[in-house]
C-alpha cells in the first residue's frame, strides 16, 4: 500500500496466500486486496513480513507535474531494488541501532 508520505509492503509467499487468504482456490495473482481488514489480518499473521517505508524530501521543488514523474520513477525503483531477505529479517535492535548511526 503506498501514499505520497509512506509505504507498507507485505511480503509472503504465493502459496501462502492461497493456503490462508483464498481457501476455495489459487488465487493470489487475481484476488489480492489491501484494505483495513487485509492490513489487520497481515498484521496478526507470523509468515507475513512487513516493511515500512517514510518518505521524507528534503531541498526538493518540484511543480506538480514534476512530482508526480518524480513519485513515479521512485515506485518503478522500488519495485526494480526490491528488499534483500537479509532487509525483511532485521529485528528492532538492528533497526534501531541503524537509525542511530544516521
Amino acid at each position: 500500500m503506498e501514499t505520497a508520505r509512506y509505504a507498507d509492503l507485505y511480503l509472503m509467499s504465493l502459496e501462502h496466500f492461497d493456503q490462508v487468504y483464498c481457501t476455495n482456490k489459487s488465487c493470489a495473482i487475481d484476488a489480492w486486496k489491501m484494505g483495513e481488514k487485509q492490513k489487520r489480518d497481515y498484521d496478526m499473521d507470523k509468515d507475513v513480513q512487513h516493511i515500512y517505508v517514510e518518505f521524507r524530501a528534503h531541498n526538493w521543488a518540484f511543480s506538480d507535474q514534476k512530482a508526480q514523474m518524480a513519485r513515479a520513477a521512485g515506485r518503478r525503483t522500488l519495485r526494480s531494488i526490491g528488499p534483500s531477505a537479509r532487509d525483511v529479517r532485521r529485528t528492532a535492535a538492528d533497526r534501531e541501532r541503524l537509525s542511530r548511526k544516521n
